[in-house]
């Protein structure tokens, strides 16, 4: 779902800050965007931005739907490099 970045219907931060939090996705660093998601779903409540908040909370439960469907338990142990 494209934003639309040439259309000018998002502002040049906000697309960045999804770009980074993207790249966090990729780097697997989940717990650090959760985190950072979590913060931002907060500030938007309090702030009685529910909408937004929505949004902020469905990203947070997308990210960690994902990360469990990727965990691979290694039996023998130690860590592996799994690309399918």
């Amino acid at each position: 779902k494209c934003l639309g970045p040439c259309q000018g219907t998002v502002s040049i931060e906000e697309y960045n800050l999804i770009v980074e939090q993207i790249l966090k996705f990729l780097e697997g660093k989940k717990e650090i965007l959760v985190t950072e998601l979590r913060k931002r779903m907060e500030f938007h409540s309090e702030n009685l931005e529910f909408e937004r908040a929505a949004l902020y909370r469905d990203r947070i439960d997308t990210v960690l739907n994902l990360q469990r469907k990727q965990t691979i338990v290694n039996q023998i142990g130690g860590d592996e490099d799994f690309i399918g």
